[in-house]
């Protein structure tokens, strides 16, 4: 028998875990219990999903009624008021919201609205470098073919890079941590400066100035956050000069940067690559983040060729002519750039 009465308290705690994660307020334990109740049917998911769209959606609506109903929502909320007038607001705010589900169909149940709806997107493409100022005073470099998702809010800065590599000089606002958020680790700051780079296969982070730390996200919540990752445990602190870096943020590591490799390590910011002992492999790989055309590398015999140079970011046709004239490497045009070749051992 069909029990409406079950249905609409499905859809009365989907408004509230809708309000709770639009307002930010789902932190530890908060997230064992919002992962329990998705487990607990599987209908649950999918009348959050709709309740969280059509939420965000709302919120661009400028209509008095449901400015009311809104901001009656978000006040009885915030006083974390349980009782029968809340449950009211929720339910009145939930008719409301159930209508639009049934007006605007399956395209509202899409999981990545409240991150598309709510950040600002930042890239570069190509041969490209950007600095974006954000509205807090903080600097962003972006290296070429890298992307940003900000997000700024009261009591927090969030920053989602999703592809590439990025430079962020913070401004400093103890209230309000910035964090940036790089595939399953977050980086969490208050006022310094440090890069991030997804790029590489190991999620490089290297402070500069201040301190950060490095937290593993919790992957299995993300989905229900509109795809914005959220940080559940620290795996570093890190201090001036130093690099994290690993395949997974759980088994990565901290080590200590020269002064010269910390040098080395900005210089992308001024359009140049420094290679100083660099596996051969590596340094294809840099220098293909730049190149229009395909930089590929065909090894044998597996030797750990290293090189040293200054090149200029883009200049492909540089890279090759100097790595095969100083090592025992060789370049074979293609239809669509070179394979270089390591020669053989005589």
């Amino acid at each position: 028998m069909y029990n409406l009465d079950a249905e609409n308290t499905v859809k009365e705690t989907a408004a509230e875990w809708a309000l709770r994660l639009n307002a930010g307020h789902v932190v530890g334990a908060e997230h064992l219990k919002l992962q329990a109740w998705l487990d607990a049917n599987a209908a649950n998911a999918e009348t959050l999903r709709r309740a969280l769209s059509v939420l965000q959606t709302l919120d661009q609506d400028s209509s008095d009624e449901l400015d009311v109903l809104r901001g009656q929502a978000w006040s009885s909320f915030a006083r974390r008021n349980r009782t029968a007038a809340l449950r009211q607001t929720l339910q009145r705010f939930g008719a409301v919201v159930a209508c639009a589900v049934l007006g605007m169909g399956l395209y509202l149940a899409t999981p990545s609205i409240r991150s598309n709806l709510f950040s600002t997107t930042y890239r570069t493409i190509g041969n490209e470098w950007r600095t974006v100022e954000l509205s807090d005073g903080s600097r962003v470099a972006l290296d070429a073919n890298s992307a940003i998702k900000v997000h700024f809010e009261d009591g927090r800065r969030q920053i989602w890079l999703t592809s590439g590599r990025a430079n962020f000089n913070v401004a400093k606002d103890a209230l309000r941590p910035f964090t940036v958020a790089a595939g399953d680790r977050t980086v969490i700051a208050t006022g310094t400066e440090f890069s991030v780079d997804r790029q590489r296969g190991d999620g490089r982070v290297i402070l500069y100035e201040g301190r950060v730390s490095v937290m593993a996200n919790d992957e299995g919540m993300s989905q229900w956050l509109g795809g914005w990752p959220r940080p559940k445990k620290t795996v570093a602190l890190l201090a001036p000069g130093q690099a994290f870096s690993g395949e997974s943020a759980a088994n990565g590591r901290t080590d200590t940067l020269s002064a010269n490799d910390l040098q080395d390590s900005m210089a992308w910011r001024d359009g140049q690559l420094v290679f100083d002992g660099t596996p051969l492999r590596t340094a294809i790989d840099e220098a293909k983040r730049y190149a229009d055309i395909s930089i590929e590398l065909q090894n044998p015999d597996g030797r750990d060729i290293r090189v040293s140079g200054i090149y200029r970011a883009g200049d492909a046709a540089a890279f090759i002519t100097g790595v095969t004239a100083a090592y025992p490497v060789s370049a074979v045009k293609t239809s669509n750039g070179y394979v270089l070749k390591v020669r053989p051992e005589k």
